[in-house]
């Protein structure tokens, strides 16, 4: 808004990719979020590319099974309704197992574990378009006393701390 109030252009590309952010949870004391919590030293982003499902995990804190699932949209052929919450657990249930829950919670004698198929909770669902733009000019306002920094000047896409960091850097500069 600041950068908007003072006339201030942008250059770059303002829709680089349209997504869906899932944020969720594995249920602690589940199969899953024990399976999940084993893995030793946990990455924070998990790219996964199949025939299923194409989604970017964000592991925010493996111990307490909170994760986001990045989902690429595609306008005008596809938008947030393109996608029931049961696609959506679909694709984070084979993302994270390589499965449909269904399979993989399955014992030798085809039974399932009881309860096991609610591991994973969907807290949030939400459409965002990332962004990389920069501010034509960094000096704004009528008289030219406005000086750009952090999201006023500058739109990166959310991971490895651009944002913050070039922002910090604005001010010190």
């Amino acid at each position: 808004q600041t950068r908007q109030q003072m006339g201030g252009d942008m250059e770059g590309d303002p829709e680089i990719q349209h997504l869906l952010n899932v944020h969720f949870r594995t249920i602690p004391g589940t199969r899953l979020h024990s399976t999940l919590q084993d893995v030793d030293n946990c990455g924070m982003l998990h790219f996964v590319y199949n025939k299923h499902c194409i989604l970017v995990f964000v592991s925010h804190d493996v111990s307490e099974g909170e994760w986001v699932a990045q989902v690429p949209i595609f306008p005008p052929y596809q938008d947030i309704d393109s996608f029931s919450e049961k696609d959506i657990m679909r694709m984070l249930q084979i993302g994270l197992t390589g499965k449909d829950l269904r399979d993989w919670l399955t014992v030798k004698d085809g039974h399932s574990i009881s309860g096991e198929a609610d591991s994973i909770q969907i807290k949030s669902i939400r459409p965002w378009c990332m962004s990389s733009q920069v501010a034509s000019n960094y000096v704004a306002g009528p008289n030219g006393r406005v000086f750009l920094a952090g999201d006023a000047a500058h739109v990166f896409p959310p991971a490895g701390g651009f944002g913050m960091n070039t922002g910090l850097q604005d001010a010190h500069n």
